[in-house]
């Protein structure tokens, strides 16, 4: 299913210059690909296309869920000389899971499951990273929103707060939880005392 002329279509959208994708860009999709594959040991094909193109379209400020559905019609849109009656669910699968990462099912208070909850986790991956990484990650996605560090660190940090206070865990799955929360919990109040 996941043929790699699919996976180099994702690519070309991350690669598209119009803007500078200082964060979301490829290596971004890679990592996530990455924190899939370790959450999940055999992600299900859906699971794997929502990972590749889960920010395919980026817009700073597009607001909403707008990049996610727009990433889910660009998945759409590239898939559609390799659909066939056997993977059309797949790709709908993949294109709803797209959908479902926006800043709101980020931070909603509830927990979800499945492949949904990993996508997610493996989203938030960068989180744990040791804290120099994590910080510049915050340069590079602030910076993608056309500002300065040391004027929008602060609404970064409030951001960031949301997933401290939203619900017990940053993150839904026990693996993630095990491996990265304790660090990712640590970053962002380090981030929110500095």
């Amino acid at each position: 299913m996941l043929h790699i002329q699919i996976i180099d279509e994702a690519r070309r959208y991350y690669d598209f210059n119009w803007m500078d994708r200082h964060y979301h860009n490829w290596a971004h999709a890679l990592a996530v690909v990455g924190g899939v594959q370790v959450i999940s040991g055999t992600p299900s094909p859906e699971l794997m296309l929502a990972a590749y193109w889960h920010d395919a379209v980026y817009i700073p400020g597009a607001g909403s869920d707008a990049n996610e559905r727009c990433s889910a019609a660009a998945l759409n849109h590239a898939v559609k000389f390799y659909k066939t009656n056997e993977n059309a669910e797949v790709i709908e699968k993949a294109a709803q899971l797209i959908r479902c990462t926006s800043v709101d099912h980020h931070l909603t208070c509830l927990h979800i499951n499945g492949d949904l909850g990993i996508l997610l986790d493996a989203d938030l991956f960068p989180l744990c990273l040791p804290y120099e990484d994590f910080v510049e990650n915050q340069i590079k996605i602030i910076a993608e929103n056309g500002g300065t560090y040391e004027e929008h660190k602060s609404q970064s940090a409030e951001f960031l707060k949301q997933f401290l206070e939203c619900r017990e865990f940053i993150y839904h799955t026990d693996l993630a939880r095990s491996k990265w929360e304790h660090q990712a919990r640590a970053n962002i109040e380090r981030y929110l005392k500095e």
